[in-house]
Formats: C-alpha cells, sequence, structure tokens
C-alpha cells in the first residue's frame, strides 16, 4: 500500500451536507487524534490520557460476524449512465474483469467516492467532473453511489448467515456545483459519521490499508525504514499504526513536555530559594548594628526633648512683649481708621446721591427713546402713505388711460364691417386694373420674345408649353394660397380674445406670488429681529450696569493711586541706594537715578527673563546680555563721555532708536523646522520697547534639546544658528562651540528687573505697583469708552430694528389685507378666461380646415415651383442668348405680379377682420367696464390714504414737542450729577492726606504684626517637634518609659547652652552612623521566605519524580508491545514470503536494536537462488511479491475485512500471478477481496466475476458465477 494512501495526521473536515464542495473536493479520512472520548481499558500517566492497545488477531480464520458489500449502485457516476447495479459481490474472491477503457477502475472510485476521497484521490480535478456526461446523456444534474454493506457469519463453503438488521447503506451524492452531501440508510450526515461505521467495522480509511490501486503495490516494500518528516510515513511509522504502539506518541510528546516544564520549574524554585537563604545571611549583621544605633537615638532623643521645652518657655516670653507694643499701635491707628470712616461714609452717601441721579437720567434717556422710536415709527409710516398714494395715483393714471384707448378700439371694432366691406371693393377694383396691367406686360414680354423668335424658337416653343402649364398652376397655387390665408387668420383671430384674458390671469398670479414671496421675506425680517432684538436688549442693559460698576471702580483706583503716589513721595528720601553687578553699571545706573542720562534702560539680561530651563542657553548663545540699553545714539554716546571722564572703565550700548527696524523682521509669523521653539521668542519682557534690542544680540537663533536635534535644524535646507539647552551651539557656518562642564549660567533671570529712577528695592517694588495701577487705571478708561461706545451701538441698532419692525409689521398687515382683493380677482379673471375660452369644435373644425388647406397649397407650391424651375431654366438660356434685350420687360411684369399678390392678401385679411369683429367688441366693452371699476376703487384708496397722512403729521408734531421737553430735563439732571461728583473729588483729597501719615504707622504695625507673627509661629513647631519625639522600643532589651514633660521651676534649673551642646553631640555620633534599621524585620521576614521557599521546592520534586516515571513506564510499554508485534509480523513476514516465492526470504531488521524507534526498520529480501538484496535493486515483480507478503503478513497480525485491489498483478510472471491467486483463495478466509485483473490465471479463480463493459460510451456490468458454469459442464 502507498505512503500517499497513508498520511496518518489527516483529518476529515467534511462540510454540513449543504455547503458546496469548492474549496473541499471531499473529506481526507480523520484520524484517531479526533475521537475526544476515552475508549474504555485506557488509563492516565500523569494526567495525560492513554488508549486502549488494539487486539491483535493472528489469524486468517473465520473468528465471528465481518462485514462485507453486498452491491454497489452507481447513478450517473463517471462512465455510468443511469441506475447501474453493481454486484451482488462475493464474500471472499470476487474478480473485476473487462476490456480496458470499459470502466472497470471506475468501480473502485466509486467507492472511494463514498469513502470521502477528494475529486484528485478519483482521478478528477473536481467533484462536478463525476457526473455522468455522453451523447445521450448532456443534461445530467447530479451522480449518486449507493455502497450496500451487511454483516455475515461464515458457514462451511460458500455459505453464510447474514446478521439480521445489520445492513448499512451509505451514499454520497454530488452536483453540478462541486457540492456533495452524505446519507447513511437515507438519513443525510456529515462524513465524520460515516468514518466511525465503517472504522468500528475494521474498516480503516486513515491508513487505508484495505485499499491497493493500479500501480501502488510495489511502492509499499520501498517505504524508507523511517519518515524523515512529520508529514511522511516510513516502514517505522507503518508497522506502528498496524501494530497500535502509535498511539503512544502524542502522550509521550505531553508527558516530555511536562517533565521539561517542571524541570524548569524545580530549577527556578531551587534558585528562588538560595538567594532567599544570601539574603538572610546578609541581614544578620546589619540586624545586630541597627540595635546599637537605637540605643544612642534614644539618648538624643531625651536631650532633644529637654532643649525644645527651653525654647518654648522663651518663645513664649517674647510673645507677651510684642503684644504689649501692640496694643499702643491698636489704639493710635483707631482714632485715624475713625476720621477715614467718616470722610468714607460722606463719600459714599454722595456716591448713593449720584447714582440715584444717573438712574432718574437712564429713565429720562429710555423715556425720550421710546418717544424717538414712536416719532421714527410715524415717520416711516407717512414715507410709506406717500409712496402708497404715489403708487394708486400712477395707478388710477393708467387705468384711465386704457380706459380711453379701449373705447377708441370699441370705436373702431364697431365701424370694422362697414370699412372693411368698402375697402375690399375698392381693393377689388385695383385688383382687376392690376390682372389687365400684367396681362399687358406679359404682351410685352411676348413681343420683345417675337422679336428674338428666330434665335430662341425652339427654346420659346418649350417655354410656352411650360409657361402655359405654368399659369395654370398658379392660379391653382394662388387661388389654395389665398384659402390657408383666410384660414389661418381666422384661426388666430379666433383664439386671441383668449390669449389676451390668459394673459392678464398670469399677470395676477405673478402679482400674488411676488406678494407671498415679498411677505415671507418680510416675516423672515421680523423673526430675525425679533430674535436679535432681546439679546441686544439685553447686552445694553448688561452693558450699561457694567458702565456703571466700571465708573464706580474708576473712582474707587484714582482714590489707591493717590494714596500710593503719596507713601512714594514720602518714601524716596528714605530709600538705600541701588547696587549693580559690576562698577561701570552702577556708575550708569547712578547718573541714571541723578537724572543725568534719563535715557538708559538698565543692562540687557535684566529687561527680559526666561524660564530656568533655557538659563544655559540664553547665557552661552546670547554674548550681549551685559550691554546696557538706552533710548538714544546720543544718549549712549553721554554715558561713554561720562565713563572716560570719570574714568570708571569701559562699557557697550545698544540704542533702541537705531534697532527699530527689526521690529517688522521679528513681528513675521515664524515656523522652524522640527517646530524647535525660537530662543527671543521664550524672553518675556515688561517694556515691549526693548524687544528690538532682544532681536538684535539673539536673530533666529533656535534652541533645540539635544546636540542631535541641533543638527538636523542647523544643516536643513535652510541654515540655522541653533543652540543646544546645555549651551552647545552651532552657528550657520557649520562651526561648533560651548558645552563641556563650565557652563555660563545666571546671566538672566527667570523674570525681568524693572529698572526705575530710584534704586532701592523697596522703592522699585512701589513704583512698580503704582506703575501697574496706572496701567489698570488706563485700561479702565479704555473699557469705560468701550462701553460707553457700546452703549451707544446697541442704543443706535435696537432703535433702528424696533423701526424696521413696525415697518415689517406694517407691511406684513398690508400683504394679508391685499390676499383676499388679489384672489377674488384671479378668480373673476379665471371666470373671463373661461368665458373667453373658444367652443373647442370650432377650434377643431378651423384647425383642421387650416392643415387641409395648408397642404393644398403646399401641393400646388410644389407642383408649380417644379415648372416655375423648368421655366426658369428656359429663360435663363433664352437671356444667355438675348443678353438684356428681356430685362425691362420682365421687371414691368414682376413689379405688376407683386403688387396683384399684395392686394390679394390685404383683401384676405379684411373679409377675417369682418367675421371676428362682432365677438371683439363685445370683449372690448367688458374691459372697458373692468377698468371703470378699477378707477373707481383707487380714487376711494386715494381718498383713505390722504386722510391717514394728515393724522400722522399730526403726530409727529406733538413727538418733536415731547422730545424738546425731555432733551432740556436730561440737560438739567447732567448738570446735578457733575456737581456732585467734584464735591466726591474734594473729599477724595482731604482723605488722602489722611491716609498719607497713616502709611507709617501702617509700617511700623505692620512689621510689629510681622514679629509678632514671627513669635507666634515658634510655638507651634516647637511643640509639633516635641509630639513628634518618641523613644524607640529596642529589641531584646527591657522597655523604656515615656518622655519628661518639665515644669517652668525644673526648666529654669538647666542651661539651655549646656542642654544644646549635649543634643548637638549625641546628633553628630549619629550622623556618623548608617544602620538599617529596618534589617531586624527584614531578617525576620527573610526566614519566613526561605522556608516558604523551601516547602514550594520540595512539592515541585514530587511531581517530577511522580512524571518522570510515569514517562518512563510508557516508554517501556510502547517498546514491549511494538517489540512483540514487530516479531510476529516479522515472522509472518518471512513465512509468507516463502510461500509465494517457493523458497526465497525475507525479513525485518531494526538498525538501532537498543531503540528502534531513532533509526526505523529495513525490510530485506532474498528472492529464490539469490543473495540478499536492497528493496530498491530488485525487479518489478520482486517488489510486488515483497508487498504483497507484507500486506498478508499484516492481514494475519491484524486483518481487514475488505481488500480493494487494482492489477496488482500486473507486474508478476504467470507463475507468481498463479500463486498470489491461490494463496487469496485458500489462505485468507476471513475478508472480502475485490480485485480488478486482466490475468486469467487471477481472474479465474475468483468465486465471482463482474464483467464491465462499454456500449454508446455507458458502462454496464453483469455478474458471472465461474463455479456454476464449471457445475454445469
Amino acid at each position: 500500500m502507498p505512503p500517499k494512501n497513508m498520511r496518518k495526521d489527516s483529518k476529515v473536515k467534511e462540510k454540513p451536507s449543504s455547503t458546496s464542495d469548492k474549496n473541499q473536493n471531499a473529506s481526507e479520512p480523520m484520524s484517531e487524534s479526533e475521537e475526544e472520548e476515552e475508549e474504555e481499558g485506557g488509563f492516565r500517566v500523569g494526567g495525560v490520557y492513554i488508549p486502549p492497545a488494539p487486539p491483535a488477531v493472528c489469524s486468517t480464520e473465520n473468528t465471528g460476524p465481518r462485514l462485507i458489500i453486498s452491491h454497489i449502485v452507481n447513478t450517473n457516476f463517471k462512465s455510468y449512465a443511469g441506475t447501474q447495479i453493481l454486484g451482488p459481490f462475493h464474500k471472499s474472491f470476487t474478480s473485476i474483469i473487462g476490456p480496458n477503457g470499459s470502466g472497470k477502475s471506475n468501480v473502485i472510485d466509486s467507492m472511494l467516492f463514498v469513502f470521502g476521497y477528494r475529486a484528485t484521490k478519483i482521478r478528477s480535478k473536481k467533484i462536478s467532473v463525476l457526473l455522468h456526461k455522453s451523447e445521450n446523456h448532456r443534461d445530467i444534474k447530479s451522480a449518486t453511489v449507493e455502497v450496500h454493506f451487511i454483516q455475515i457469519n461464515d458457514k462451511d463453503g460458500e455459505e453464510y448467515d447474514e446478521i439480521p438488521g445489520s445492513e448499512i447503506v451509505i451514499s454520497r451524492t454530488a452536483f453540478h456545483d462541486n457540492s456533495s452531501f452524505y446519507t447513511i440508510n437515507g438519513k443525510r450526515s456529515q462524513f465524520k459519521e460515516v468514518a466511525l461505521i465503517l472504522r468500528k467495522h475494521g474498516i480503516d480509511l486513515v491508513h487505508n490499508r484495505f485499499l491497493i490501486l493500479q500501480g501502488e503495490v510495489e511502492q509499499i516494500a520501498m517505504m524508507k525504514p523511517k519518515a524523515q518528516t512529520e508529514h511522511e510515513t516510513g516502514m517505522l511509522e507503518y508497522l506502528e499504526d498496524i501494530i497500535g504502539t502509535a498511539r503512544y506518541k502524542t502522550p509521550l510528546r505531553k508527558l516530555e513536555s511536562k517533565l521539561n516544564q517542571l524541570n524548569d520549574e524545580r530549577l527556578e524554585r531551587a534558585n528562588r530559594a538560595k538567594i532567599v537563604e544570601k539574603e538572610r545571611e546578609a541581614l544578620r549583621a546589619p540586624m545586630e548594628e541597627a540595635i546599637d544605633f537605637l540605643s544612642l537615638e534614644n539618648e538624643h532623643t531625651i536631650a532633644m526633648n529637654l532643649l525644645l521645652q527651653l525654647k518654648l518657655l522663651r518663645a513664649t516670653k517674647k510673645i507677651e512683649g510684642l503684644e504689649a507694643e501692640k496694643k499702643i499701635l491698636d489704639e493710635a491707628m483707631a482714632e485715624v481708621l475713625a476720621k477715614l470712616k467718616a470722610f468714607r461714609d460722606q463719600q459714599l452717601a454722595m456716591d448713593k446721591d449720584v447714582c440715584s441721579k444717573e438712574k432718574e437720567l437712564e429713565a429720562l434717556k429710555k423715556q425720550k427713546d421710546t418717544i424717538s422710536d414712536a416719532l421714527a415709527k410715524n415717520e416711516n409710516a407717512i414715507t410709506k402713505t406717500k409712496g402708497e398714494i404715489a403708487n394708486t395715483t400712477k395707478a388710477r393714471k393708467k387705468a384711465i388711460e386704457a380706459k380711453k384707448q379701449e373705447e377708441l378700439k370699441f370705436s373702431e371694432l364697431e365701424n370694422v364691417p362697414e370699412k372693411n366691406e368698402r375697402e375690399i371693393e375698392e381693393l377689388k377694383g385695383i385688383a382687376e386694373k392690376l390682372k389687365v396691367d400684367r396681362e399687358k406686360e406679359e404682351k410685352e414680354v411676348e413681343g420683345v420674345l417675337a422679336g428674338l423668335q428666330a434665335e430662341t424658337q425652339e427654346l420659346q416653343d418649350k417655354k410656352d408649353v411650360l409657361l402655359t402649364q405654368l399659369m395654370g398652376l398658379r392660379k391653382t397655387k394662388d387661388t389654395a394660397k389665398a384659402a390657408y390665408d383666410v384660414a389661418k387668420t381666422e384661426v388666430s383671430l379666433y383664439q386671441i380674445i383668449e390669449k389676451s384674458e390668459k394673459a392678464k390671469l398670469e399677470k395676477l398670479i405673478n402679482t400674488k406670488e411676488g406678494n407671498t414671496k415679498r411677505l415671507e421675506e418680510k416675516k423672515a425680517m421680523k423673526a430675525q429681529i425679533e430674535e436679535k432684538l432681546p439679546d441686544a436688549e439685553r447686552r445694553l442693559g448688561e452693558a450699561f450696569t457694567e458702565l456703571q460698576t466700571l465708573k464706580q471702580d474708576e473712582v474707587k483706583m484714582t482714590q489707591e493711586l493717590h494714596s500710593k503716589r503719596a507713601s512714594i513721595e514720602e518714601k524716596r528720601s528714605s530709600v538705600n541706594a541701588f547696587r549693580s553687578r559690576n562698577k561701570v553699571l552702577n556708575f550708569i545706573m547712578q547718573k541714571k537715578a541723578d537724572g543725568v542720562v534719563p535715557g538708559v534702560f538698565g543692562r540687557l539680561g535684566d529687561l527680559g527673563g526666561i524660564a530656568p530651563k533655557y538659563d544655559c542657553a540664553v547665557s552661552t548663545a546670547c554674548g550681549l546680555l551685559d550691554h546696557i540699553v538706552t533710548d538714544t545714539v546720543d544718549t549712549a554716546s553721554k554715558c561713554l563721555e561720562l565713563l572716560k571722564q570719570f574714568d570708571v572703565g569701559r562699557g557697550n550700548f545698544i540704542a533702541l532708536e537705531k534697532q527699530q527696524w527689526l521690529r517688522n523682521t521679528y513681528e513675521q509669523p515664524f515656523r522652524a523646522p522640527e517646530n524647535v521653539p525660537r530662543l527671543f521668542d521664550l524672553i518675556k519682557v515688561q517694556d515691549e520697547r526693548i524687544k528690538p534690542a532682544f532681536y538684535f544680540a539673539l536673530r533666529d537663533t533656535l534652541v533645540a534639546d539635544d546636540l542631535s536635534q541641533a543638527r538636523r535644524v542647523a544643516y536643513g535646507a535652510t541654515r540655522y544658528r541653533v543652540t543646544t539647552i546645555d549651551g552647545e551651539i552651532i552657528e550657520i557656518a557649520g562651526t561648533m562651540s560651548g558645552g563641556g562642564r563650565d557652563k555660563r549660567t545666571g546671566r538672566m533671570g527667570s523674570s525681568a528687573t524693572v529698572t526705575t529712577d530710584v534704586n532701592p528695592a523697596e522703592m522699585s517694588r512701589m513704583e512698580q505697583k503704582v506703575a501697574e495701577l496706572q496701567e489698570k487705571l488706563t485700561e479702565m478708561h479704555d473699557r469705560i469708552r468701550e462701553r460707553e461706545d457700546t452703549v451707544s451701538t446697541l442704543t443706535r441698532d435696537t432703535r433702528k430694528w424696533k423701526i424696521d419692525l413696525n415697518g415689517a409689521n406694517a407691511e406684513i398687515k398690508d400683504l394679508l389685507q391685499d390676499e383676499p382683493t388679489l384672489a377674488r380677482r384671479i378668480k373673476e379673471q379665471e371666470v373671463a378666461v373661461a368665458a373667453a375660452a373658444p367652443d373647442p369644435a370650432k377650434v377643431y373644425e378651423l384647425t383642421t380646415k387650416v392643415d387641409s388647406l395648408k397642404e393644398e397649397f403646399e401641393t400646388a407650391s410644389a407642383e408649380s415651383d417644379q415648372v416655375q424651375k423648368e421655366v426658369d431654366k428656359f429663360t435663363a438660356q433664352i437671356k444667355a442668348i438675348t443678353g438684356g434685350r428681356m430685362k425691362d420687360a420682365q421687371k414691368k411684369l414682376d413689379d405688376v405680379t407683386k403688387k396683384l399678390d399684395k392686394v390679394t392678401a390685404e383683401i384676405t385679411k379684411l373679409t377675417v377682420e369682418i367675421k371676428t369683429s362682432k365677438r371683439n367688441s363685445k370683449k372690448s366693452l367688458s374691459k372697458i367696464q373692468q377698468l371703470t371699476a378699477e378707477i373707481t376703487e383707487a380714487e376711494n384708496t386715494l381718498k383713505t390714504c390722504e386722510a391717514q397722512l394728515e393724522k400722522l403729521k399730526e403726530d409727529c408734531v406733538g413727538d418733536n414737542e415731547k422730545l424738546k421737553e425731555f432733551s432740556s430735563k436730561i440737560k438739567i439732571e447732567e448738570g446735578a450729577i457733575k456737581e456732585i461728583k467734584t464735591k466726591i473729588t474734594d473729599i477724595m483729597k482731604e482723605s488722602n492726606q489722611i491716609k498719607s501719615a497713616k502709611i507709617d504707622e501702617d509700617q511700623k504695625l505692620e512689621e510689629l504684626k510681622r514679629k509678632l507673627s514671627e513669635a507666634k509661629s515658634v510655638p507651634p513647631t516647637l511643640r509639633n517637634e516635641l509630639s513628634k519625639l518618641k523613644l524607640n522600643q529596642i529589641p531584646f532589651r527591657p522597655p523604656v518609659d515615656d518622655l519628661i514633660t518639665y515644669t517652668p521651676e525644673q526648666l529654669a534649673e538647666h542651661d539651655e547652652q549646656s542642654v544644646q551642646i549635649t543634643q548637638l553631640t549625641k546628633h553628630d555620633q549619629l550622623k556618623k552612623l548608617t544602620p538599617n534599621l529596618a534589617a531586624v524585620q527584614e531578617f525576620n521576614e527573610k526566614d519566613e521566605v526561605y522556608q516558604l521557599r523551601l516547602n514550594e521546592l520540595n512539592e515541585v520534586n514530587e511531581k517530577r519524580y511522580e512524571v518522570r516515571m510515569g514517562f518512563d513506564e510508557v516508554r517501556k510499554a510502547r517498546l514491549n508491545e511494538f517489540m512483540e508485534g514487530f516479531t510476529i509480523i516479522s515472522s509472518k513476514l518471512k513465512e509468507m514470503y516463502q510461500t509465494i516465492t517457493l523458497g526465497g526470504d525475507a525479513e525485518f531488521d531494526l538498525l538501532d536494536s537498543l531503540d528502534p524507534f531513532s533509526e526505523g526498520v529495513s525490510f530485506s529480501v532474498r528472492p529464490p537462488k539469490k543473495s540478499w538484496k536492497n528493496i530498491s535493486n530488485l525487479s518489478g515483480g520482486e517488489k510486488t511479491l515483497s508487498s504483497l507478503a507484507l500486506v498478508f503478513a499484516l492481514h494475519y497480525y491484524k486483518p481487514s475485512p475488505l481488500y480493494v485491489m487494482d492489477e496488482i498483478d500486473a507486474a508478476l510472471d504467470f507463475k507468481n500471478v498463479s500463486i498470489v491467486g491461490h494463496y487469496i483463495k485458500e489462505r485468507t478466509k476471513n475478508a472480502q477481496f475485490i480485485i480488478i485483473s486482466l490475468r486469467s490465471n487471477m481472474f479465474e479463480l475468483a468465486d465471482l466475476l463482474v464483467g464491465i463493459y462499454k456500449t454508446y460510451n455507458c458502462t454496464k456490468s453483469v455478474t458471472i458465477t465461474p463455479g456454476k458454469y464449471a457445475c454445469d459442464a
């Protein structure tokens, strides 16, 4: 049996019967590893399941019931068309015979199809190819194979007893879409169930020992001793599968993995125990040092306890003295505060009065605004009313003019019949005269032609014939055209009134749509204003309230500013001189304080601040930080002269007036590579005027986190000067500097130092506060102006929106009032359109008539034009001969003809007008009546609007008078408020004088409070330190008592200085010691952990011993079982080979006798009368005999109930075929053999022959029992 049919790791992967087999054409046999249920007789070792050993039969005789195939039913499978029954098969030896190409191998393919083999194993590319297809069977939808099994009990001879109810029918059906499904006894099933049933009866679909296909028998004996990879099968694996020791492989792998895991775990536990033991011993010496340290620490604590109580007593006495001094100052300050409170109460009363009057003023302004809104509303209504009067007047004039025109038209329409009949008679007379003229001109043309007759006689004759014909056709054409024009004009006039009325209706509809659109726009405008107006009024109220608050804050801030300025003047004379970092800067700043060089700002590094992170970077990269900044070049020059004059030293200066051009440069947006910051942007200044000086010193120097980033940024597409945070600099030219251990720092602080006219720090701080206060006051002034602008803007906007809202409401009202009128007029006009609608039957009649006359006219015109072309052709030929002699005569004839056509058309038009004049006259009269009604309505509207206009004008006069009255009242209130504010200012001046005197007392009191606060902070600190003092309880020593609390009398007996010396001595001794105080506890904890680690190690050792013993037992069991089975198979192999070769020899050899599983098993044979040979060196027949001997030996050891063989005798000679055939016939009674053979000495030994033949490309079969015919013979 070939290795490719024995893949041990192949598994069934059948999909449900409803799924397609496109990706999996059929299923491979299922391995035993897929059985998750534990079989009876199995056992566990170390938690790993070991399946039971399969029994070895070791016999070729019948031992009980066995399964056989009774017959096979093929339906449209491969070469089998329709339903074909193969069989019945004999219980022992059935031979399938037939000519080549008849479909013998398809018998085996049908079994393999049911047994779940892929399409490629059945000599097909896909499932759908298995469906039968021939000339007479082209549209087969599916193919089905049924294999019928039965269980039997053998009897003597060919007899057997079928076990009742044991029949099993397994079928598989395939479809065109490459899908298939299985059934067992007619019930759909998965292939897994099929495989389990067959394996239960001894048919192994995993290793396929029952199957030997054509040309594969030789490969069995040629298997390698051992598989080279896990996906191959060697002789060792082949035998292990048969013997059953292969079941030990997976458990052994699991046990080995578990053993390795436990070894690793044991090693880890042992290492952990050793580490803990080592750590415990390392803590023994520190533990003893810690005990000595704790004793000394207790002595220090006792001394510290006494020292702290002495300090606490001294601090308490100091607090008592400071509190007595503070009481005297508090009494003096109370008198000053009483005076200030009196001024403040007076000011608050006046502020309240101002607030009250401002509210009255605001109320007056609101009333004035209300009247202004009403006035604006009335003015808007006047404008609208005037517009409405103008529009109505215009519409009235237009209606009067239209009425005049319509009356004139009506008069004309009344006279149309008489007038048109008179004109028609006149035109008929003219037409008769023109006809006479045309005949005269035609004769003149003919006369001219007569003079040229000799030259053009032939052409003229032809032309005359055509002219005669043309005259008749032209007359017909003229008649048809006249009739067509009359009919067309009649239709147009019949429908013209309807078109006019429809145009009016369309105009009214457009007007209504326009009004609707405007109404929606006004509603949207109204909604928008109603949405904005409340918010604007709310914001106006908030802005007004905020404005009042700001004004009150302005008064308070002004008072505070005056007070602080007074304090500065008092302290200016008492401040110390400001000291700079070098004598040059000190000299210049002193001259600035003296007023000699007021344009000096200070040292550049002191005028800005930067985060401490960038201190080193800016100190290194900015070399000009020590330069002195001045406002102008003149100031700098004056400084240099002073330095030279007083021989102070040299100084460097930056004049700001020369650096202003840089402002536009650094204010431009700047983006550096990788978003690294620009050093200039990191500097914070309090005076924006200084920025050009810093940019002059730094330009676009960037600061990177490290040197790597600095290189990437500096050497990019645009070159930059880059410094790192540590002060390493890369110049634009590429040179590097800075870095190292000696870094430059401290040349710029974290914030700017403001340099003022006076140098002392206290004065600088106070003046800085004044400057900040002044700046806040300026900002407040700006905010007040901003809020005043906001109030003004919002007041103007709300007034405008209210006017617009009133206008929108009025227009919406008018548009809503116009809607019913327009709707009524549209309905009336619709009635007019319906009344003017012509009779459809009449329109159809006229239209039909026009179409008919048009067709007649076009036909006559076409015929006339065709003849005219012929006449023109001859005329052109005649003209070519006669030259210009015919031109004048012909022109006259053409003129007369045109005049005649024009008169004829006019007659037609006048005739139609007579027919339609009565109907048009009636319509005109109706329109005159309508225009008269519109004129009357417009006159009524004008009267109403003029009355309304007069009333609005009267209202406007009254509103103007009220506005003047409220304006006068507002002016009076504003004057009163101004007077009160002036008094408030006088009170504030007097109050500020008292506050200036209070400043000295405040400073004294603040200093005393500071001292008292500091003194009071000492006792809590000391008590807190005392509370923290505790004596240590020392292991292995007697317990200690609590610390002593001393009385004042006891403390008086001790000298604080002596106690402190004792405490410091103990403290110094403690500082020299560095014990591990936790060593004692850690030592005990480590000992506990060490014992725990030992217990864990012992537990792992026990588990490892148990698994190791189990592993050794399983290995020994595998070896014993294999060697037992190997001995039996090897002995039977020798016997089988000797039997079928009549004297040869064969044997199995273990390549490693100590471990058969390491190197595998070799198969050696000695053909009769030959030496021992390697299998690969044998002939084809010898290989076949070797393989068959092994198959029969394995059958003896573990029989299979079924064997299917395809031409296994192909390579054997006559003698060997006979030997093999007789062996199968006589020695294998416990199995069913189905053999395809073309050798007579093989199939003649069969108990039953199944003949296969093909007709019309369809395979059929016939069953023959040779023994029956032999008996008959």
